[in-house]
């Protein structure tokens, strides 16, 4: 399954398999998604994941890096995402929001 992102009441879903064909553009969709948001508080919800690894988390990343002044909270991580989170020491920059 190819990678979707969606928007809905500041939930940020991502769905599917990030790859590297597919990831640039997920991220730019994602980016815009959350550009368009005013809100001080976003949630990225990753249940609809059917892959994740360090491609993931780098988007991820990026995403909450460009909004800065918003407090991002991710839901449903998978595990072996919060295994690379906690490997990676990122855990803190996640907002300590693993859930």
């Amino acid at each position: 399954m190819n990678a979707q992102v969606s928007l809905k009441d500041q939930v940020l879903s991502l769905v599917g398999e990030l790859t590297f064909a597919n990831a640039a553009n997920i991220y730019q969709q994602g980016q815009r998604l959350l550009l368009q948001q005013s809100s001080t508080r976003m949630t990225i919800d990753l249940a609809g994941l059917t892959h994740s690894n360090t491609l993931t988390l780098a988007v991820v990343v990026q995403w909450i890096r460009g909004l800065p002044k918003t407090q991002v909270r991710l839901v449903h991580v998978p595990e072996k995402l919060a295994a690379i989170m906690r490997a990676s020491s990122l855990e803190g920059l996640i907002d300590s929001a693993v859930a």
